[in-house]
């Protein structure tokens, strides 16, 4: 009587091609999920200063993002305002879990334009947000 079934050899040779193909795929997949997630997150930032147009047109100053009614987290970023006055605001996002989520972080203020820090580190208020690089308007 035959005995039917896998050997032990193939069953090795199947696990091998996939770990090799689990190598391979992983990392790309990593990266194009943080692509994914900056690409939301500029989209979020133009969004937001949309809306802080349209609030100082009905207020006497720009707003926070509770008062635009915006989330602070999405995407895998957290989202913040600062340095609101009548005349400028701040709004900017850093990776909750850098290098995971994100790499870079993002600003924008009242002039519309998102710029990003490829460090990651959170532009601290409007002035180094405006020293920051533009980022292309196609994301």
């Amino acid at each position: 009587m035959r005995r039917r079934g896998f050997t032990l050899v193939e069953v090795m040779i199947v696990v091998a091609i996939i770990a090799l193909l689990a190598v391979f795929t992983i990392p790309t997949l990593l990266k194009l999920r943080i692509q994914t997630n900056e690409s939301a997150v500029q989209k979020a930032l133009r969004t937001i200063a949309k809306a802080e147009a349209t609030y100082r047109i009905a207020n006497p100053s720009y707003g926070t993002l509770a008062q635009l009614g915006a989330p602070a987290t999405k995407n895998g970023y957290h989202f913040a305002t600062t340095d609101i006055t009548p005349e400028t605001f701040h709004a900017y996002a850093i990776a909750l879990k850098p290098n995971v989520t994100g790499r870079r972080s993002f600003c924008i203020t009242e002039d519309g334009v998102v710029r990003d820090d490829p460090a990651g580190s959170r532009p601290v208020n409007r002035a180094a947000c405006l020293a920051a690089p533009f980022v292309s308007t196609s994301p």
